[in-house]
């Protein structure tokens, strides 16, 4: 992860006598001075440069963002400027770190996202319809009966990425068998329950 595409740079400008060099902002420095919504993906990935210039526009009060790479020192953030970001827990297989208690202590809501909040049903169906199966809707019922009992264990839990992919290998013409096991079973190390819980399910495929 790049600093300068959040921060922004100086870069060369054609223009009528030639080459200058100008400051150009960053995507975080834009939505800082415009007022948009910035949703960080993967705080916890992000490097220690960027994660401690952030306590500024995070603050409930008198927020603020420095720039010294262009020479300002006081960024004026807009008052319709939101910040978000996404984290997965440290541990647990992921490659990520504990993010710092000074620096979660400044967002104002906090959510533990434990459950799929994409309408599963509607992906899934919307995929399938596209090879015209006449069972449909019966196969994206026990698509989802798979994944509600694989996700009562971790090392068995499919997330709604897997079963999309699920869905679409199916689409290009792969069976629901060999679809499940190259789109799901092959990217979970403890898989062997998995392939039950598919066979209690899609026993007949």
């Amino acid at each position: 992860m790049d600093i300068a595409v959040l921060v922004g740079m100086w870069r060369p400008h054609n223009n009528h006598n030639g080459i200058e060099v100008i400051w150009e902002d960053g995507l975080l420095t834009r939505s800082i001075r415009e007022g948009h919504i910035f949703l960080f993906e993967e705080l916890t990935r992000a490097p220690q440069e960027a994660v401690s210039r952030l306590h500024g526009i995070l603050d409930t009060r008198n927020r603020y963002w420095s720039l010294p790479e262009s020479g300002e020192q006081d960024v004026p953030v807009h008052k319709d400027f939101w910040f978000m970001a996404t984290a997965n827990p440290a541990g647990k297989g992921y490659a990520s770190q504990n993010v710092e208690r000074a620096l979660m202590s400044r967002f104002v809501i906090q959510i533990d996202v434990n459950s799929p909040i994409a309408d599963e049903e509607g992906v899934l169906t919307a995929i399938l319809q596209e090879i015209k199966l006449t069972t449909t809707t019966s196969i994206v019922t026990r698509m989802l009966k798979v994944a509600t009992d694989s996700r009562k264990n971790d090392a068995t839990r499919i997330p709604t990425r897997e079963l999309v992919q699920w869905a679409m290998l199916q689409r290009r013409g792969f069976s629901m068998r060999q679809s499940f096991e190259l789109g799901v079973t092959v990217k979970h190390q403890k898989n062997a329950g998995l392939t039950q819980i598919f066979n209690l399910h899609f026993g007949e495929y």
